[in-house]
């Protein structure tokens, strides 16, 4: 029988040696109060009193803290809301806002309260835009909401303003592994300096605040034997995760009460003789050798790491039943547990099905094969030990020769992703993390060195999360162009979709997923889309130095609401980054044109759509990057095809539309559609100009567009014209909202005195009989606004988030006037669509 505290304990002495002194130095020099983060920190100060025999030489303090506690007070704050709702996107996925309101608020939700019950029916789907509206609302529930989650803010900063006493900073210790707590502590309480010491640390971005005592590193890498801990990360969690439930809420808060029973919990855990055994020994392992000298530690510290890493890597059933210890508990407001090594949950459960989903895929396969040597292969392709040929793509590969013609497991769905680079290992690297983050996984990653070095590739490939299994690399010795290079990298691998990710360009972490789930979904079956785009942020940024500076973001091409053929003749208006299609039409095209050295994305979309359609997806998923700023950043290396090269897209249009009418294969169709595009082009690049007099003569005279237009048409001796009405009003009043107002008045009226009644009742009647005059509505309504609710089908949150500019006036309450006000006395006439639930 193993003994596996000999192998851990000197593991566990050494972190807590080495975390130790960092902490007493820390203490000596930047007075600095420790506080243990309550669940895992409980155990942690359990090994550090049996190193240090309870005499610490530094003050510290358990602190009742999760990730839903520090979203819960960073969720209202200016700074820390992107952070916020990044972490909890992580733990709550396909939710509604609903579900989300209630995980913040479970150990107290209640629906019988009227506020609690109106957050109840938030149907709208949990995404960034929804969440900051639900914040910015002023309706009866989401004011409630932000003061019980502004309650929690002040609460805490109290509760760590009286800890912190003569002391200058906190030191935040806990198990990992991005620092999440402290990064959102910190951007909601900078007067507290916050810094983090962890067991170890997994995270690409690098900050200067956070120290991983044992590791840091995103992944494991095989020539620092420390990382090895990031294989089964779980282990460490289970080992130092407290017999208590979660501390979700916040001390001081709104829920004080509910807060100190659970951090009393947690102090009062005692560990399980059976469950947490291996946490038993290694503290007493502890004890035993705390006064051996740190140099000897360290020696039995690096002999052990060699024990360690075949133990994570290669175990054999009898570690995998060992060192899977108990499940782990679910946070962030859910209940119940998630094993470690997965059981069969259904009849149709495969071995391959549960090593995916297993949270130690190679202890997984230690229990699921019996032949020693399945086991061994099998968990060396999970640990990624291949040879850098092996990332090359299988047609590059001399021996290579298709075995098949089937489609295999795992096909459907599958998406290419194609990333062409050249010698731009700065923004290569991005690229990577943007790949990486995305919680769609079953894709292939191909990327097309370019005739660029090598060896960064490989070592940026190396240091990546991604799956190496899911790598492929084409590298060419010489430059093939952009167009030859996206070719080679599609037809490198085998998938149902492909998309081409450029090195420059980045996703948000659901762009694959929302995509795909599109493209699979009726809607697109039934209209035949065979490709789909979102919406881009466009990113100006510039190259100072080894750093990308960002300079502004905003939303790139917000008219485009479909796409149509039509348009496309026109010129490009989506880019590469945003659009994910089906191989299939690929084929048919026969890929992009490699005689274009510019524009063949555009040729290939109207190619494209000439053949399919492709469906719009009204979401901010992709990052469209411009390095525009300076001279230095638009330099050959760095530069984008449509900054860098904006001559040659001018030289290029006509030489790809003439190209697609001269073709007697293309339909006479495609080809008046594409002189029709032409005279738009001319069209618009005149109003253009035109546009450009105008705003600098608006500019310099300092005046509003209508004036200027008024003063252009004199100065260009035009005809005297009266300034613009506003055009007659084509669209009916919703007849569902005139009777809601006219029932609002009649049970305001029912409220009056019988003298009264018949006199409102019939003067009401008469000012309200004409509901489709906006003067009409302008007059009486302003004035009794505060007796008309909105109705219950009012979608006031989709209606925020679309007109974010009526966030900082008067309809968004929270007294009399509403989102719905505006709607029927400015929204209607402005021809803002009604959005109902």
């Amino acid at each position: 029988m193993k003994n596996y505290s000999d192998v851990f304990g000197p593991i566990f002495l050494y972190w807590i040696a080495q975390l130790h002194d960092k902490l007493a130095f820390m203490n000596d020099t930047r007075s600095r109060k420790v506080l243990y983060c309550a669940r895992a920190g409980k155990r942690i100060e359990d090994l550090m009193d049996a190193y240090t025999g309870g005499h610490t030489p530094f003050k510290s303090e358990l602190f009742g803290i999760s990730r839903i506690a520090a979203c819960k007070v960073g969720a209202v704050s200016e700074g820390a809301f992107q952070t916020t709702f990044d972490v909890t996107a992580e733990s709550l996925r396909n939710v509604s806002l609903a579900e989300v309101c209630k995980a913040y608020l479970q150990h107290s939700w209640d629906e019988t309260q009227p506020q609690m019950k109106d957050l109840s029916k938030l149907g709208q789907p949990f995404d960034r835009d929804n969440f900051r509206t639900l914040l910015a609302a002023n309706d009866r529930s989401s004011l409630w909401f932000r003061k019980k989650l502004e309650e929690n803010r002040e609460g805490l900063r109290t509760w760590l303003t009286q800890e912190l006493n003569d002391h200058e900073g906190y030191i935040l210790v806990d198990s990992g592994w991005k620092g999440s707590i402290q990064k959102i502590l910190e951007q909601v309480y900078p007067e507290f300096g916050f810094e983090g010491m962890y067991f170890g640390v997994m995270d690409s971005e690098w900050r200067a605040d956070r120290y991983g005592v044992v590791f840091d590193a995103p992944a494991y890498q095989p020539h620092r034997p420390e990382t090895v801990f990031a294989t089964h990360r779980h282990l460490i969690e289970t080992l130092l995760e407290p017999n208590a439930p979660s501390v979700e809420d916040i001390i001081g808060g709104p829920d004080d009460i509910l807060a100190r029973a659970q951090i009393q919990a947690v102090r009062d855990e005692i560990p399980d003789p059976d469950q947490d055994a291996l946490f038993i020994s290694v503290c007493d392992y502890i004890a035993a050798n705390a006064r051996r000298p740190i140099d000897e530690i360290t020696v039995d510290y690096w002999k052990a790491l060699g024990q360690v890493k075949n133990l994570m890597l290669f175990p054999d059933r009898q570690d995998a039943k060992a060192l899977s210890c108990k499940n782990r508990s679910i946070d962030f407001g859910r209940q119940g547990e998630v094993p470690i090594l997965a059981s069969s949950n259904h009849t149709q459960d495969t071995v391959e099905k549960r090593i995916e989903r297993s949270l130690w895929p190679q202890g997984q396969i230690a229990i699921e094969h019996d032949d020693p040597k399945e086991v061994r292969s099998l968990q060396e392709s999970v640990n990624g030990i291949k040879k850098k040929a092996d990332y090359f793509a299988s047609h590059e590969k001399a021996a290579y020769k298709s075995k098949t013609t089937t489609k295999p497991k795992g096909w459907s769905g599958s998406v290419a992703v194609v990333t062409r680079t050249k010698n731009r290992p700065l923004l290569f690297e991005r690229a990577a993390r943007s790949v990486a983050n995305q919680t769609y996984q079953n894709l292939q990653w191909v990327i097309v060195n370019d005739g660029g070095d090598v060896d960064p590739v490989i070592e940026i490939i190396e240091q990546s999360t991604v799956d190496v299994r899911r790598i492929s690399l084409v590298s060419n010795e010489y430059s093939v162009g952009m167009e030859a290079a996206s070719n080679m990298g599609v037809r490198a691998v085998d998938t149902e979709f492909v998309v081409i990710h450029d090195d420059d360009d980045a996703w948000d972490p659901e762009f694959l997923s929302e995509s795909i789930a599109f493209l699979q979904s009726a809607r697109a079956v039934s209209a035949d889309f065979q490709g789909v785009v979102s919406r881009a942020w466009r990113v100006s940024e510039e190259i100072l130095g080894d750093s990308v500076i960002i300079h502004k973001t905003e939303p790139f091409m917000t008219w485009v609401s479909q796409v149509a053929l039509s348009q496309m003749a026109v010129g490009n208006f989506f880019a590469p980054i945003s659009f994910v299609y089906r191989r299939q039409v690929y084929d048919d095209i026969g890929g992009y044109d490699e005689s274009l050295p510019v524009l063949g994305d555009w040729r290939f979309n109207l190619d494209f759509l000439a053949q399919k359609g492709i469906g719009f997806l009204d979401k901010y998923l992709a990052y469209y990057h411009h390095r525009d700023v300076t001279e230095s950043s638009g330099s050959e290396t760095y530069s984008n095809s449509v900054v860098g090269g904006q001559s040659l897209h001018a030289q290029y249009f006509s030489v790809v539309t003439d190209a697609i009418i001269r073709d007697p294969k293309t339909p006479a169709s495609l080809a008046a559609v594409m002189v029709a595009g032409h005279q738009q082009r001319v069209f618009e690049h005149r109003q253009n100009l035109q546009d450009a007099k105008l705003n600098k003569l608006e500019h310099d005279l300092g005046i509003g567009y209508s004036q200027n237009r008024y003063i252009i048409e004199i100065l260009e001796d035009r005809q005297t014209v009266e300034t613009p009405s506003v055009p007659a009003q084509t669209k009916k009043f919703p007849e569902t909202d005139a009777q809601h107002i006219r029932a609002s008045v009649a049970a305001s009226i029912a409220k009056k005195s019988p003298q009264l009644r018949l006199f409102l009742t019939l003067l009401w009647r008469l000012r309200l009989k004409n509901l489709e005059s906006s003067a009409t509505r302008q007059q009486w309504l302003s004035r009794i606004l505060n007796i008309i609710p909105s109705p219950e089908d009012f979608d006031h949150i989709s209606y925020l988030r679309n007109n974010p500019d009526i966030w900082a006036t008067k309809f968004n309450g929270p007294e009399e006037c509403l989102p719905y006000h505006h709607y029927i006395l400015e929204g209607f006439d402005q021809g803002i669509n009604r959005p109902t639930k």
